[in-house]
């Protein structure tokens, strides 16, 4: 992978390659992907393309519980089939359409639609939203697989990392941006 991005005094940055494997200076490719445009303006991406499966299949399976389904999640993912998506949805999801969670990669996206003008609901909502990171930290999970740390997220980053590693990032981002231009408020203000 190469990427070219702008820093915060215009200047083009250049890191990767288009080759198979690049060692050159910091991981400025992977600082840039995890940083959620704190670090910079691309300007330019080079990726490389995986060709489409020689075969595909649509699958539809119903499990009897949550431990089931999880088993079976397991399952596939043990026999090393890689999959597009694996998705898991309760009775309630399938009824209401109201939650979307996804399994095979071990990255949840839990929703809770409510009315936020419902104080007692919302308190239950906030709740339920801290059980739900505290287990996946518990279970030895990462707070975001995917879409960063972001702002909802953020005060649980110490709980899964350290105040150091906080200390550290927040100096990155300082040498990196030292107005505070990129994304203000994103990750670490």
């Amino acid at each position: 992978m190469r990427l070219e991005f702008f820093d915060t005094g215009g200047e083009i940055v250049k890191t990767g390659s288009r080759t198979v494997k690049c060692a050159t200076g910091y991981n400025l490719a992977g600082l840039m992907t995890g940083s959620e445009g704190t670090s910079g303006v691309f300007s330019g991406i080079i990726l490389k393309l995986i060709p489409p499966p020689q075969s595909r299949k649509s699958m539809v399976a119903i499990s009897d519980s949550m431990a089931d389904a999880s088993e079976t999640v397991a399952g596939i993912v043990a026999i090393r089939i890689i999959s597009a998506t694996l998705e898991f949805m309760g009775n309630f999801t399938i009824r209401a359409v109201e939650d979307y969670t996804h399994a095979g990669d071990g990255n949840l996206h839990p929703t809770i639609l409510t009315d936020r003008r419902d104080r007692t609901e919302w308190k239950r909502v906030k709740a339920a939203i801290e059980d739900i990171f505290h287990n996946a930290l518990k279970l030895g999970g990462p707070l975001s697989g995917e879409h960063g740390i972001g702002i909802a997220k953020f005060g649980f980053m110490e709980k899964e990392t350290t105040a150091a590693t906080i200390t550290c990032s927040r100096k990155i981002r300082k040498a990196l941006d030292p107005e505070g231009i990129l994304n203000p408020g994103k990750i670490i203000g």
